[in-house]
């Protein structure tokens, strides 16, 4: 093998597959980079055996062949080069020569045979409105369950897509969040696959840096999404997830609504969250009474107590919810106004901005006592 590339675009394609290589892999073949060189271009491919990372580049291939080196050795040397051409060069023995201006150096590299049989899937599927799903993204991932959970598929967001809809959710337990939006197509089979938090992040990374238009799929129980040159696979989590459409409370369920400023509430909330003690729940008190939502917290730091105007239909209730739930919701809500519903102090609340049905999130409230 032997090619010559500019090392900027090297760098580039180096640093785009570089968080699907784990360090702390038990296979150490996963530490590596995998490099192909092809007529006119590079392969390059990172893997942690749950998300892939493949990209291309165009290069001067004098001899194809590939090969897997060090991914850190190889990562920390070219930084050290300016943007200039590096030529590559690897002998029988997997020897990687580097040589850039009057600096050679040898890297010694492992046969590309060694590596995992990772298949690659055509660059093509259904067309994604790349900000609409990063933003879709941001504004549920924080509800996935952490990396220790009881019940695995919780760890992800559901994506389901039918007709020209598309929605994901994410729950954990305590707080549920839900996006809906239009699809860039329309549909006939409908489509569903739990995405890994972890992989749904590592998308929005590659989404964020590109400009071209952006495609996924699902098969093999695969997430695959292709922008550019470069594609992502994301292994998906296996089992069935949880029935949400049973938490969220329907209309005339609901004994008091409540219209309120959501930055107002945010800051208070977030205020009393300083107060409040962790390891009890972190527990706020929310008294609601006509025009007025009365929120107290109290831990041996001390009190808090703050009141906010609000537009309240129906009953009045009193309640407790862990503040740092509830702080999560109201920071990805980007609306002036949100409503917020309860069926009882029991039930989880229903958080909604004013103008924008596409959003759902619900709170897990706690004894109030």
């Amino acid at each position: 093998m032997k090619f010559s590339i500019e090392n900027s675009l090297l760098l580039k394609a180096v640093n785009t597959v570089s968080r699907a290589i784990s360090t702390k892999t038990t296979m150490s073949v996963l530490d590596l980079i995998y490099i192909k060189a092809k007529e006119g271009m590079l392969e390059i491919m990172g893997s942690d055996s749950e998300i892939t990372i493949i990209t291309s580049v165009p290069a001067n291939v004098y001899r194809t062949g590939e090969i897997l080196a060090p991914f850190r050795t190889l990562s920390d040397l070219i930084r050290t080069y300016r943007d200039e051409t590096v030529e590559f060069e690897a002998d029988e023995k997997n020897v990687l020569s580097i040589k850039c201006a009057q600096s050679v150096v040898t890297v010694l590299s492992r046969n590309a045979e060694d590596y995992p049989d990772i298949k690659v899937y055509p660059f093509e599927g259904y067309k994604i409105n790349k900000e609409n799903f990063i933003d879709m993204v941001k504004t549920t991932v924080f509800a996935c369950a952490p990396q220790i959970n009881i019940n695995p598929v919780l760890m992800g967001i559901n994506v389901e897509y039918a007709l020209d809809k598309i929605c994901f959710t994410a729950l954990d337990g305590y707080k549920l969040a839900q996006r809906t939006s239009p699809a860039a197509q329309t549909i006939q089979k409908p489509l569903n696959a739990i995405v890994p938090a972890k992989g749904m992040n590592e998308i929005v990374r590659v989404l964020s840096g590109s400009e071209k238009d952006a495609y996924f799929n699902v098969e093999d129980k695969r997430f695959i999404v292709s922008v550019g040159k470069t594609q992502v696979i994301v292994n998906l989590l296996e089992g069935t997830f949880i029935n949400y459409s049973v938490l969220i409370p329907g209309e005339d369920e609901i004994k008091t609504k409540v219209e309120i400023e959501r930055e107002k509430l945010l800051i208070s909330v977030e205020r009393a969250s300083l107060i409040t003690d962790e390891t009890r729940n972190a527990l706020i008190k929310m008294d609601i009474d006509e025009n007025n939502l009365h929120l107290a917290g109290k831990s041996d730091k001390g009190e808090v107590s703050d009141d906010i105007y609000l537009e309240k239909e129906g009953e009045n209730i009193k309640i407790a919810f862990n503040a740092r739930y509830f702080v999560e919701i109201l920071r990805n809500i980007a609306d002036e106004k949100i409503i917020i519903q309860f069926k009882d102090n029991n039930a989880p609340c229903l958080i909604t901005p004013v103008d924008n049905d596409s959003f759902k999130y619900l709170v897990m409230p706690v004894r109030y006592t």
